[in-house]
């Protein structure tokens, strides 16, 4: 049988021997340590579980954002596109005035 040790305070070494008989009953009983033994991975898998849901929450509200992000910028892309032909129809214009403003101050002494 291998052995192992463990450093514990003198009161909890107290406790522990005065426990003794008990102590060795429980090492003893194969059914209560394998019991304990799923309890433990039980809790560490629930625990699991909990930190997955958290982190797929927060990637669920960061895809989120990032999907609004995205509409923003195409209804942007659109904005900007819709204000440039509407930029480039008032240069135009403007070109045109200018070009015919220029044109009457040549054509007048």
């Amino acid at each position: 049988m291998d052995t192992f040790e463990i450093k514990v305070s003198k009161e909890e070494f107290q406790r522990v021997k005065a426990r003794k008989k008990e102590i060795e009953r429980l090492l003893n009983d194969t059914a209560i340590i394998e019991n304990a033994l799923r309890l433990i991975r039980l809790n560490y898998l629930l625990e699991r579980r909990d930190k997955l849901r958290m982190k797929l929450q927060e990637v669920e509200e960061h895809y989120r954002s990032l999907v609004e992000f995205q509409e923003r910028a195409l209804k942007d892309k659109e904005l900007f596109k819709e204000l440039r032909v509407e930029l480039s129809s008032e240069n135009a214009k403007l070109r045109k005035m200018l070009e015919e403003r220029n044109c009457e101050d040549r054509g007048s002494p």
